[in-house]
């Protein structure tokens, strides 16, 4: 499943000319992860990531770089 979707992607940015395809993967993954693991976690910030195996500080980092200001609102996390 991730695979296909990993493939699907990068032909799609392949196609598009892109020159950050790594990146931009990577990006994907982690606020798909973290969005899920937020969700399980009953957006328990603490409890995600130690489930994701990052700290505290680190899950605000990524959710601060992958996730506008409504979603995080969303997630209960003030900007």
């Amino acid at each position: 499943m991730i695979n296909e979707a990993v493939k699907t992607e990068v032909q799609l940015q392949f196609s598009a000319n892109s020159k950050d395809i790594w990146n931009s993967i990577q990006r994907q993954v982690k606020r798909a992860a973290i969005a899920q693991t937020m969700h399980e976690c009953r957006n328990n910030q603490s409890a995600a990531a130690l489930a994701l195996g990052i700290n505290r500080a680190s899950l605000r980092t990524y959710i601060g770089q992958a996730f506008t200001e409504s979603e995080m609102a969303n997630m209960g996390i003030k900007s």
